[in-house]
């Protein structure tokens, strides 16, 4: 809740701000920081803020005015509750400050969240065609079974077409070796057999011819 507190600025000068809001998490670091610069009027230095860390609720302490100068930054200046004046010069945000700032860092979250997610798609759209071309060229065995079957067919077709054709040569070559004239064996011209076999063939014609030389003869 906002409320109305007495400053002096630098010239010396009463006025009345409104304060922004104190953080809606009580035991956050914001809000213990707000607390010590409320409870010093608004304003303070990094010396004043230091002296009076000891006797707040802030866990942990600081554990020098560096490191207090550090968690005023990112705990207070970044998120709108405090301002820094000038050099280790603090206090705390107005109510338009503090909704200023909170807006441009819904904003800087924003973008941010865009920016990623524009990230993630280009990654994602770089990635499918890799994934698209191994599914495509590179199936697995066990996803077509109808494939492996079909080329298991194919190729018992093949071995048995050579099978038969192997069978028709080789019938082919033994008929062959059988009906072939010079499959048998003939005699030589010039062997004992055939002069015998000539020489009785000559005695048998001359023996008939002399016999019907006779029969004319005598009749």
């Amino acid at each position: 809740m906002d409320r109305e507190v007495k400053n002096i600025n630098e010239d010396g000068y009463d006025w009345t701000e409104q304060f922004a809001p104190r953080p809606a998490k009580a035991t956050s670091r914001s809000a213990h920081l707000y607390d010590i610069l409320s409870s010093l009027g608004g304003s303070a230095t990094l010396a004043g803020i230091w002296k009076i860390v000891p006797a707040s609720d802030l866990q942990p302490k600081p554990k020098n005015k560096q490191q207090l100068r550090y968690w005023l930054s990112q705990s207070g200046t970044s998120k709108g509750y405090i301002v820094k004046t000038k050099k280790d010069q603090y206090r705390l945000a107005t109510s338009e400050e503090h909704r200023t700032i909170t807006e441009k860092n819904r904003e800087s979250a924003r973008r941010f969240a865009a920016k990623k997610k524009r990230q993630a798609a280009r990654a994602a759209a770089k990635a499918m065609p890799v994934v698209q071309k191994e599914i495509t060229l590179e199936p697995p065995v066990q996803d077509d079974p109808l494939r492996e079957k079909a080329k298991e067919s194919v190729l018992r077709q093949r071995a048995w077409a050579e099978a038969k054709k192997e069978a028709k040569e080789e019938l082919a070559v033994e008929r062959k070796d059988v009906s072939s004239p010079s499959s048998v064996p003939l005699p030589t011209p010039n062997t004992p057999f055939v002069n015998q076999y000539l020489g009785s063939l000559i005695g048998t014609s001359v023996a008939i011819v002399l016999f019907y030389l006779v029969t004319k003869l005598l009749g």
